[in-house]
């Protein structure tokens, strides 16, 4: 128990740092959406340099700022999760249905950030194969990871029943 209690309070440490920047964040990128300046501060996306400028470009970085929000919502139901852990609800309907959105939600995420930035690199004829870890394919399956985690929990509930249907 002392692990989740400790699990606990880094994810609502990191929930409470995210409601700090996430408001400045979203202003500064909504008057880039507005201006048709540069700011003069780099922006990388997923690994690759962004000069905002152009339609496409600032329609793009849309999408990463929504792949942001859909994180930090995934971030809140595993925050409830960890709580119904802690009322040892632990083969609950809910830490289910959260467990399959959290993956739901991670993968259009990855979608959302990942496709942008290769789009990016496509346009300015960057493209490259690479091996190794991304953002991208953490994220893909970490978001898969989830799903999987949400149908072991329904099996563990369904067993569960069954064992004490037999008892």
């Amino acid at each position: 128990m002392r692990k989740l209690n400790i699990l606990k309070a880094i994810v609502d440490f990191v929930w409470i740092m995210s409601f700090i920047t996430i408001p400045p964040l979203v202003a500064l990128f909504g008057f880039i959406l507005i201006s048709d300046e540069p700011l003069g501060i780099p922006i990388k996306l997923n690994g690759v340099e962004v000069t905002v400028v152009d339609q496409q470009t600032k329609f793009l970085l849309v999408f990463v700022v929504l792949a942001a929000l859909l994180i930090l919502y995934s971030l809140f139901l595993f925050r409830k999760i960890l709580r119904s852990f802690q009322r040892t609800k632990i083969f609950d309907l809910e830490v289910i249905k959260n467990f399959n959105m959290i993956g739901i939600l991670l993968l259009i995420s990855s979608l959302l950030s990942g496709v942008p930035a290769f789009i990016i690199k496509f346009l300015k004829k960057e493209v490259s194969f690479e091996m190794g870890l991304n953002p991208f394919v953490m994220l893909f399956c970490l978001g898969l990871f989830f799903m999987v985690l949400s149908e072991v929990f329904a099996i563990a509930k369904k067993q569960k029943e069954e064992n004490e249907l037999t008892i």
